[in-house]
């Protein structure tokens, strides 16, 4: 999901504050769907094993602050 500021739009105090960690879960063709988000990349893990629990296989946890990608191949246990 994309958000767009209108130049017309007036920012007051800091807003909102955005978690840093997005988790994303790989579908069978190859795709990613928007799972949740998360503060830290701890928490994100703790979130995908949790989610893994009902809906198992890779996941991926982007970092919108480094761009960084760490994918957890999750499997049913």
């Amino acid at each position: 999901m994309y958000f767009k500021r209108r130049s017309n739009d007036v920012l007051r105090g800091p807003g909102p504050m955005l978690e840093p960690m997005d988790i994303f879960k790989m579908r069978e063709d190859g795709t990613y769907l928007w799972r949740g988000a998360a503060q830290n990349l701890d928490l994100a893990k703790s979130k995908v094993e949790q989610l893994a629990i009902t809906a198992p296989g890779p996941y991926m946890i982007y970092s919108q602050i480094t761009g960084e990608k760490t994918v957890l191949p999750l499997d049913a246990t």
